[in-house]
């Protein structure tokens, strides 16, 4: 895209006053992106590094040190011409006067038997924001049939061209989880009127955090607050809407998320969302900060169920062919919905985690998530809790029977919540979450391998 606008032309100019990736920088990439190798060629081994060859074998350990360069070196596997790639990306926070800049570069690593390792870098994506003006700019480097991800197959060579300003939904950081950031971060500091810092826990999501704090101010209000939880809600899974506001307002005049009794985030969510579904009024303390949590809770959720048998009644009663129809698309939507589950959720099927008398184990069907959240009385079906991109959902059986569910956010690898009984915690509750947290590495390992 050129630059059209009086604005444009002005970033444009701005960008170019940006420095080169430095020798150092490139370095830390290097050093942090990437392990270093050896390739065994019959009873020898060859340094990827430094290409020096001598008389070794790993045997049974996992390290080896080159005579050579010194490094520690693992042992690679490549083609049979004896060629390897590998990739990663770094994420560097810069700044030109008030205006702040992510710089995203990407590395190649390039491994040959017999020769030393190359490497080719190359920054893909720069992303602007202007706090002066309130606007946000996009530069890019072509993608190879890639639908807008930033995950590898860029065209090496290609022009950081600018994209323009894109709806701050799209504006998000779409690189991998090994992507890292460099601990040096050039922040302008009147971003600092938000409170707003950059720690290593938030990696990442720090830069959308800062677009969503500086542009809409209920989310710096909420940032405020210290409510991580409902920033990582509104910027990941749903939109904040005016109702959703009025409610969380409430909460905190009442301070009744700071100490909550019983419950956690999640669940109050789930009860406004059933509010909002219900009309209620949301600036109402009674609804949203009720004094028994689970009770009103537990009603909204049966009242649900009942909504859902009354309006299929409903439909029963509209035109044959109307009735066909929307059974039709009723049917189409819930196998949909179930092949769409199995789809993005079988790789994990196989993963069982035991202790005794408990087993773990990954939601097989849509099918289990009704029947679980009947049995326990939660709103594990009513809330499409199977519909959750980002959220594996397990179920804990004692001796056979099912007496908690288990939600675990993927992208961070957490333990969200475990629900037994109408939402309440069981006396299996800390032998359930030590279960699952000593086994998440186990599901971290299953989620980046490729669905099969």
């Amino acid at each position: 895209m050129k630059a059209t606008t009086k604005y444009q032309k002005h970033i444009v100019k701005v960008m170019k006053k940006l420095k080169p990736l430095t020798s150092a920088k490139k370095k830390w990439l290097i050093d942090k992106s990437f392990w270093f190798y050896a390739m065994k060629h019959y009873s020898s081994l060859v340094c990827c590094e430094c290409a020096h060859k001598w008389k070794d074998s790993f045997g049974k350990r996992k390290h080896v040190k080159c005579p050579g360069c010194g490094k520690k070196l693992k042992e690679v596997t490549y083609h049979n011409s004896g060629y390897t790639s590998m990739d990663s990306h770094g994420v560097f926070f810069d700044r030109v006067g008030d205006i702040a800049v992510i710089r995203i570069v990407y590395i190649k690593k390039h491994l040959k038997k017999g020769s030393k390792a190359e490497y080719s870098f190359q920054e893909v994506v720069r992303k602007v924001f202007d706090p002066t003006t309130g606007k946000y700019t996009l530069f890019q480097c072509t993608l190879n049939g890639m639908m807008g991800s930033y995950q590898g197959g860029w065209s090496f060579g290609s022009e950081l061209a600018l994209k323009g300003h894109p709806n701050i939904e799209n504006y998000k950081i779409q690189v991998d989880s090994r992507t890292i950031i460099h601990p040096s971060k050039r922040i302008p500091k009147h971003f600092l009127r938000a409170g707003f810092h950059f720690g290593e826990d938030d990696m990442l999501n720090s830069y959308d955090k800062l677009m969503y704090v500086l542009i809409d101010s209920r989310m710096e209000t909420i940032y405020k607050y210290k409510e991580k939880g409902l920033l990582n809600h509104f910027m990941r899974y749903q939109k904040l809407t005016d109702k959703h506001w009025s409610a969380i307002k409430i909460a905190f005049r009442k301070h009744y998320l700071i100490e909550p009794d019983g419950f956690r985030l999640h669940d109050w969510l789930d009860l406004v969302n059933l509010l909002i579904h219900f009309k209620k009024d949301v600036t109402n303390p009674h609804y949203v900060c009720p004094e028994n949590f689970h009770e009103m809770h537990n009603l909204f959720v049966k009242r649900k169920r009942k909504w859902d048998k009354e309006n299929q009644k409903r439909l029963e009663k509209l035109s044959v062919e109307k009735r066909k129809q929307d059974l039709i698309n009723q049917e189409k939507k819930a196998k949909e919905d179930a092949i769409k589950y199995i789809a993005r959720r079988k790789k994990y099927f196989t993963l069982i985690f035991k202790e005794k008398d408990i087993t773990i184990e990954v939601m097989k069907s849509v099918e289990q998530f009704m029947e679980e959240g009947d049995l326990l009385g939660h709103c594990l079906y009513a809330s499409t809790y199977y519909n959750k991109e980002h959220s594996l959902i397990m179920s804990a059986r004692l001796k056979g029977k099912v007496i908690e569910t288990i939600e675990i956010n993927l992208d961070d690898m957490q333990l969200i919540q475990n629900r037994g009984e109408k939402n309440l915690p069981t006396e299996y509750s800390n032998r359930i979450k030590k279960l699952v947290n000593k086994n998440l590495s186990k599901i971290e390992k299953v989620h980046k391998t490729k669905a099969a």
